[in-house]
């Protein structure tokens, strides 16, 4: 973590090629620490609750569907690859030639 001896807040820093004032940083900080207040971090993992529950529903929902309707999914595969092969192709074979 970053601590200026110096009081002027209004002091800048130089990172790699950047310019920073310090009350930006200070800022940055500020609000790091509180995002990362609501993290569950326990076993050596540092998780966003939020993302993580919204991001397993939509595995979990789309894996249930696919094993429940697997003949809609497969139907639906089959017409996803379809649009890509015949409207990305074209677009990638004009590229090339």
């Amino acid at each position: 973590m970053f601590i200026n001896k110096h009081k002027d807040s209004n002091s800048t820093h130089e990172l790699g090629s950047y310019l920073f004032k310090e009350s930006d940083i200070i800022e940055r900080t500020k609000e790091t620490i509180r995002l990362h207040k609501r993290n569950f971090v326990k076993y050596g993992l540092d998780l966003n609750i939020f993302v993580s529950v919204v991001s397993a529903i939509f595995v979990l929902s789309f894996i249930l569907i696919t094993v429940i309707f697997p003949d809609f999914t497969a139907n639906m595969f089959n017409q996803a690859k379809t649009w890509v092969t015949t409207n990305l192709t074209l677009g990638l074979s004009s590229l090339l030639t």
